[in-house]
């Protein structure tokens, strides 16, 4: 049952870990999605030292392998498929369920398990020294959000295998000389306010100042079609899956050069639902 204790706990810190690298840069963001596993890992201690027995254990490890497992898929899709779901809410409401399905999965495996008067082994944590280990978890904490507030606010956590992306910021885009055309676009069966402006950047990464750029090289698509996310209110604005896309990366569109022939159709969501969508062309 100790290498059983060791596993949940690594579990939880693996999950924790992973959580504090989808948060980025945004350190009160960071704070918000990482509280709920150190809140797990304080009731996971707890409950080896007030019930030190077998079917604790194994329910501590059905809880946190569940919530880590599906925490974990919410958030990327969330961050890497915004089409499925909407990442704003996924990341409010989470962190919370996240607390309540750990407390609801431990209780009905324990009471399955029905295993509530046999102690197999003692806790490998003792309540001596519960304090010590809860001093290691907060300075564990600390560290990770530390690490994210080294991140500098002027470099995206939208950055996949090397490659940085301004999110449709179109006039840092002007100032950092990477802003190629502006693009047309059209609204269709959506009337509510819109601050939608398409236009194509030059690929880049940030060099290892977060303010300077280097131009991408080697690369068959040097361009990307840039756009707002958020350019409507409690909405997300997402490439459409019910079209035939060309070159999708990661909920980007690459482009092999600054002119095109293409027709590009995003959708406007909310909640999962479609308000409306946008067509962009050259």
């Amino acid at each position: 049952m100790k290498t059983l204790q060791v596993v949940t706990f690594a579990i939880l810190v693996l999950g924790l870990v992973t959580t504090n690298s989808f948060a980025g840069n945004d350190k009160g963001l960071a704070f918000y999605l990482l509280m709920p596993y150190l809140i797990m890992i304080i009731i996971a201690l707890y409950r080896n030292c007030k019930y030190p027995t077998g079917a604790s254990h194994i329910s501590l490890f059905i809880a946190a392998s569940s919530v880590c497992w599906l925490t974990g898929r919410e958030y990327y899709n969330a961050i890497y498929h915004p089409a499925s779901s909407t990442a704003g809410l996924t990341f409010l409401v989470m962190p919370v369920m996240s607390v309540v399905l750990f407390l609801g999965v431990y209780a009905i495996a324990f009471a399955l398990l029905g295993l509530r008067q046999q102690k197999f082994e003692a806790s490998i944590i003792s309540v001596t020294s519960f304090r010590n280990v809860l001093l290691l978890i907060g300075l564990l904490i600390c560290l990770l959000l530390y690490r994210s507030c080294r991140y500098s606010n002027t470099k995206r956590s939208t950055s996949y295998e090397g490659r940085d992306f301004l999110s449709g910021d179109i006039t840092k885009a002007k100032k950092l000389g990477l802003f190629v055309k502006e693009l047309n676009y059209k609204v269709d069966k959506f009337s509510g306010s819109i601050n939608f402006h398409p236009y194509v950047e030059k690929g880049f990464i940030y060099g290892e100042d977060s303010t300077e750029i280097e131009s991408l090289r080697n690369t068959d698509y040097p361009y990307t079609l840039g756009f707002q996310r958020h350019a409507v209110k409690d909405a997300v604005i997402v490439i459409s899956k019910e079209r035939p896309i060309h070159v999708n990366y990661y909920g980007q569109y690459l482009l092999q050069k600054p002119q095109f022939v293409d027709t590009f159709y995003f959708d406007i969501k909310s909640s999962g639902v479609t308000l409306g969508t946008i067509k962009v062309w050259d």
